[in-house]
């Protein structure tokens, strides 16, 4: 089964009805194997979440911007746009920036491959 790494968290200031703000988490993974959709969005927390995987030409669609924005991952970006033009994404790269930048290993998990059948 593919592997996803947890590569970018963070969060925004969401209105809910009765409690009014609350941080509201996001993040992006990516899975390093050839898949058709190697980019994960994810936002929420318990029955609150969302998770989708996305093809790279999704990912790179401007609705996705502010959840780039919002996980901390706008250095993702220029990643994201090599892989659209056929440069493989450069695993040990990645993760030794995510390693700078939270001080630990990102965490793993993986699809099961039926995820990604249209």
């Amino acid at each position: 089964m593919p592997i996803f790494y947890k590569i970018a968290r963070g969060e925004k200031s969401r209105s809910f009805f009765s409690s009014g703000k609350a941080p509201w988490p996001y993040g992006i993974d990516i899975c390093f194997e050839n898949v058709s959709h190697p980019i994960a969005f994810h936002e929420g927390f318990g029955q609150g979440q969302a998770w989708g995987v996305f093809s790279v030409r999704e990912a790179l669609e401007k609705q996705w911007e502010e959840h780039f924005k919002a996980s901390n991952a706008a250095w993702l970006i220029e990643y994201v746009s090599q892989l659209a033009i056929g440069i493989p994404l450069p695993k040990d790269e990645i993760i030794s920036k995510y390693q700078r930048l939270h001080n630990c290993l990102p965490t793993t998990y993986e699809v099961n491959e039926n995820v990604f059948r249209t």
